[in-house]
């Protein structure tokens, strides 16, 4: 038998996958600083490749050019802010970034509450429905505002959860087949 067989390695990436997830579930806040890590990086990508598309589209012009221009070094500039304020204090960093994003959710819900309670055009219930689903966001938004743990757990949540799943899956198709 070999050692590096399909089998073998399903059940061994299977595990490691399984011991990855738990760590990010115990160690929460950690995951949410390489996530913006990963974050900060993708930023400065996408920043550069924009900047650089830009320079041999010839089809863009006017407004829409510096638009682009604009939304490109705008990402860039989030990136390396990201990259400097990750270097120096990576805690204060995921507590602003999970704060910024309570805020966001905040207002996603207060924009699904305004749309729900003032546009007519909707039915009833759709508008009943954005009314709840608006109030339970704002909820949402304010919990992770007060409590920023909230938020540092939530992520690591949705990101160790699926990782066990493939994990245990790796593991039952090494052992089961």
């Amino acid at each position: 038998m070999v050692f590096f067989s399909n089998k073998n390695f399903n059940i061994i990436s299977g595990i490691f996958i399984i011991i990855l997830s738990i760590l990010l579930l115990i160690y929460s806040a950690a995951a949410v600083v390489i996530i913006l890590v990963i974050l900060a990086v993708v930023m400065l990508f996408i920043g550069i490749t924009q900047i650089l598309n830009l320079r041999s589209d010839d089809n863009l012009e006017g407004t829409s050019l510096h638009v682009k221009y604009l939304i490109g070094i705008l990402e860039l500039i989030v990136g390396i802010i990201l990259i400097i304020s990750l270097t120096t204090d990576p805690i204060a960093t995921a507590v602003f970034s999970i704060r910024f994003l309570g805020l966001v959710i905040l207002l996603v819900g207060l924009a699904m509450l305004y749309v729900g309670s003032m546009n007519n055009d909707y039915s009833k219930h759709y508008r009943y429905i954005l009314i709840v689903i608006g109030l339970l966001t704002m909820i949402f938004g304010v919990l992770i505002l007060a409590i920023p743990s909230v938020g540092i757990n939530i992520i690591a949540f949705l990101v160790a959860f699926p990782l066990l799943f493939i994990g245990l899956t790796r593991l039952l198709k090494g052992i089961l087949d």
